[in-house]
């Protein structure tokens, strides 16, 4: 489905599914802000809108028409794009109503910022996520296996990847990596059991 507004006298088009109206209103609304505060040069060829996790580059279609592309997630998001906004609209509205649940403001991660994994979380059924101080291109984040199978796992290697490549590896702990530094989420399958903040107090349990 395609969502338009003028701008500055400008025509901003994107693309994203129906189901989505919800979020694609709110990045017309966000742009709009942006513009404001910035000025109409925002929408520029080839200049880029950060939208939460994620990244929007502006492309020019005709006079006065420009487009809305995402990072292409599902190749190389560094280099590639693609025109429909669904996955940078949808894991932006699970991480914004998350931490509605929650009642905290946002910390940023990127799609681009590295989270660190023990490699036995990938397909672990408990696991917990926490969370420290980020730097730079560091997340901060950290990601390993609980419950009673973790000690046998305590001392394996450790790796790492870019926050968008969760979306392959568990797509379910996007929505929790706004969170600020401090928290510790603990997951049982693909749902989120308890959210402990910085000072150990229990925000959430299932």
């Amino acid at each position: 489905m395609q969502f338009s507004t003028r701008i500055s006298g400008k025509c901003l088009t994107f693309q994203c599914h129906e189901t989505l109206q919800r979020q694609a209103e709110w990045l017309l609304d966000h742009v709009k802000n942006i513009v404001e505060e910035n000025g109409d040069e925002v929408l520029r060829d080839g200049n880029s809108i950060q939208v939460g996790w994620s990244v929007l580059t502006v492309k020019k279609r005709g006079p006065g028409s420009f487009i809305l592309l995402e990072p292409d997630f599902a190749e190389d998001p560094f280099y590639g794009v693609r025109e429909n906004l669904g996955c940078t609209l949808s894991v932006q509205a699970e991480q914004s109503d998350f931490l509605s649940k929650i009642g905290v403001d946002p910390i940023m991660t990127s799609f681009q910022d590295k989270v660190v994994y023990s490699k036995s979380s990938v397909r672990g059924r408990r696991i917990y996520m926490e969370r420290k101080r980020p730097r730079a291109t560091d997340s901060g984040w950290f990601i390993g296996l609980n419950g009673p199978d973790s000690s046998r796992h305590e001392n394996e290697e450790l790796t790492a990847c870019y926050a968008y490549e969760l979306l392959r590896l568990r797509p379910e702990v996007m929505k929790v990596l706004q969170l600020p530094p401090g928290y510790l989420v603990a997951f049982d399958g693909l749902e989120v059991e308890s959210v402990l903040a910085a000072d150990n107090e229990t925000v959430f349990s299932r």
